[in-house]
């Protein structure tokens, strides 16, 4: 079963219907009330720049290069799409 973590806010698949968190480290950090998972949207950010630069490399990239620039480009927008970011 898919959930959001009430600590980072990331979508994590469940083992059981009573998890709340995505990881132990969420669930201590969440218990000590610090900050563990700040670096996230720093992270996805960083993810969209790459595959926006390796689109752009697709088209106007080495010519051999291209098609591979493509692939990831679209590998990681496919799992930004999935992980709900």
């Amino acid at each position: 079963m898919q959930k959001v973590c009430e600590y980072c806010g990331m979508p994590f698949e469940a083992k059981r219907a009573t998890a709340k968190f995505c990881s132990g480290k969420c669930r201590a950090a969440y218990s000590r009330g610090t900050q563990v998972c700040e670096s996230v949207p720093s992270a996805v950010s960083d993810a969209r720049d790459v595959m926006h630069r390796l689109d752009a490399l697709g088209v106007i990239g080495p010519v051999k290069l291209r098609p591979a620039c493509t692939i990831v480009a679209r590998g990681i927008a496919r799992a930004l799409e999935e992980a709900g970011l």
